[in-house]
């Protein structure tokens, strides 16, 4: 699956093969915000980062559907699973792919997106505490994911260059387009 899912150029692809081709995408990025953010490439930075990217593309959907900070569908909570799947079988070094509920490795791997997905859900609540502000500073979200980004890798980051990526990489997974994809889709 490519890129051309997303832009429209797939013939016949379906939510799951559209939703997977994203997840894929959005784990790379996280993967890449970490070694920006710390270069040593560790859990937090991947997981923080990751988790901001769910953020950004869950509120680009509700936004679209003209739902408010904290509402959700099936389908978008279907997606967000899916999502962080995607980020926890990537830093596992295994696949998204679903398997039979009896298999151990679905069982381990299911658990483990499953703790990652109630954290997720967390950082969510707390990043919809804030805004974006002009001026960043304290109450500005990405000034606060910056912070948090800080604490949880335990030492200083070049908080302008990390900024940059992080709207590079935002950019780049072009949520709405994704969201616009799925919602032809008829979710």
């Amino acid at each position: 699956m490519s890129r051309d899912v997303l832009s429209g150029h797939s013939a016949r692809v379906t939510k799951v093969e559209l939703v997977d081709d994203y997840g894929e995408h959005l784990a790379e990025a996280a993967e890449r915000l970490a070694r920006v953010a710390d270069p040593a490439g560790g859990d937090a930075a991947y997981y923080e980062c990751g988790y901001f990217l769910v953020y950004f593309t869950l509120v680009a959907w509700r936004a679209t559907l003209g739902l408010a900070t904290g509402q959700t569908s099936a389908t978008i909570m279907w997606v967000e699973n899916n999502l962080v799947r995607h980020l926890v079988a990537r830093r596992a070094g295994t696949t998204a792919q679903w398997g039979s509920p009896d298999d151990p490795h679905e069982q381990w791997l299911g658990r483990l997106a499953t703790q990652h997905g109630l954290a997720r859900f967390e950082r969510q609540q707390w990043y919809d505490r804030f805004d974006s502000l002009d001026d960043p500073g304290p109450g500005d979200l990405m000034w606060e994911f910056c912070e948090q980004v800080k604490r949880s890798i335990g030492h200083e980051l070049d908080g302008e260059a990390f900024v940059r990526q992080v709207m590079a990489e935002s950019a780049a997974l072009n949520h709405r387009a994704f969201v616009m994809s799925v919602a032809q889709l008829g979710g």
